[in-house]
């Protein structure tokens, strides 16, 4: 079965605007990622199952919990829906919204450059849920914060 046209512009675009930048795309889907060892930076074009078009989700998953699924830990969603009408306009909407990838993908580089980066932005996170919990003490535990890694892991287990 050929594959829909807003589908082929999808890939077209992602791979345009995505790969000179380093990001790698998840077999033939709509899934791309910036893999820096134990955290992956996630941009997924997610389809409607009603409607042509994509949404735009662009996170970090944290590789230090064992899993067989990606999952957003920071970030998700960005902006609303964008439906294919034409092709010249979806072709102008993906790149706006790949651009805004990119650029997402930058500040998540800049603000990340280390474990050490990433236990100070996870510690200081106002929520603290259980993930927010797991994720902070994990971060300090492994930049050698032991004493702020057992306050973490301790606030979890309450």
């Amino acid at each position: 079965m050929p594959q829909p046209i807003h589908s082929r512009l999808i890939n077209t675009a992602a791979r345009q605007i995505l790969t000179p930048f380093g990001l790698h795309q998840k077999g033939q889907s709509r899934l791309w990622f910036d893999d820096h060892g134990w955290w992956l930076i996630l941009v997924e074009f997610q389809p409607d199952n009603r409607k042509q078009g994509t949404y735009l989700n662009i996170g970090i998953n944290w590789l230090w919990f064992d899993r067989n699924y990606f999952a957003y830990d920071m970030g998700g969603r960005t902006g609303s829906f964008v439906a294919f009408e034409t092709e010249e306009l979806f072709n102008n909407d993906l790149q706006k919204i790949g651009n805004g990838a990119v650029e997402q993908v930058k500040r998540y580089r800049q603000k990340f450059p280390s474990i050490e980066s990433v236990a100070r932005d996870l510690a200081g996170k106002w929520r603290k849920d259980n993930w927010d919990l797991y994720h902070a003490g994990m971060a300090c535990a492994l930049c050698g914060k032991k004493s702020q890694a057992i306050k973490f892991f301790n606030e979890l287990t309450k």
